[in-house]
């Protein structure tokens, strides 16, 4: 159907892929006109406004995106981004608080929170946050492995290598646990 949402979607992805972003955001605009509630496509345009560096347009696009979707976390965390973007760092917690207040499980609210704890060079308060998306789902990779990251950043390799050891207990089929572990127990040694 060469008029769909879905087709409009798919250009302007295209579009953005060539670096053509005013085109892209014109397919992402249409796509909405046709299919209002299409989340991908109010996300893509948000995604397009903060490549650009354009928070404000960002911020405004977030704010019409939530008044489609008042109940989901997925546009506080996006405005999160442009709020960091534009170094406000108060208002980026702000809205990933209020996207945890929506949805207490929404885990990439608070790895988001995690990752603005170490922009503000607060390496504790990131590990509680990763260490919180882990009480509720002790397999997350992301965090198991940001975890193992983060204890190489403070000069903890043997903490560093014990989160790697739990990723690839918990993931013995992906590769990437072990390739880090390996090379975690070359450095150590």
């Amino acid at each position: 159907e060469p008029d769909s949402a879905g087709t409009h979607l798919m250009l302007g992805q295209a579009l953005q892929a060539q670096d053509k972003t005013d085109l892209a955001l014109a397919q992402f605009d249409t796509a909405l006109q046709i299919k209002p509630d299409l989340i991908e496509a109010d996300v893509l345009r948000i995604f397009t406004f903060l490549r650009k560096q354009q928070h404000d347009a960002a911020l405004q696009a977030v704010t019409e995106f939530k008044s489609r979707h008042p109940k989901s976390p997925v546009p506080d965390v996006l405005a999160a981004s442009a709020y960091i973007g534009k170094k406000d760092y108060t208002k980026a917690r702000q809205a990933l608080e209020q996207a945890l207040a929506q949805d207490s499980k929404y885990f990439p609210a608070r790895a988001s929170l995690a990752q603005l704890a170490l922009l503000q060079n607060d390496p504790a308060a990131a590990r509680r946050y990763y260490q919180d998306i882990l009480k509720q789902n002790p397999a997350h990779l992301d965090s198991l492995l940001a975890l193992a990251a983060l204890e190489v950043t403070t000069g903890k390799p043997k903490e560093s290598v014990a989160w790697l050891e739990k990723a690839r207990q918990k993931h013995p089929k992906n590769l990437a646990p072990a390739l880090l572990l390996i090379n975690a127990h070359l450095q150590l040694n």
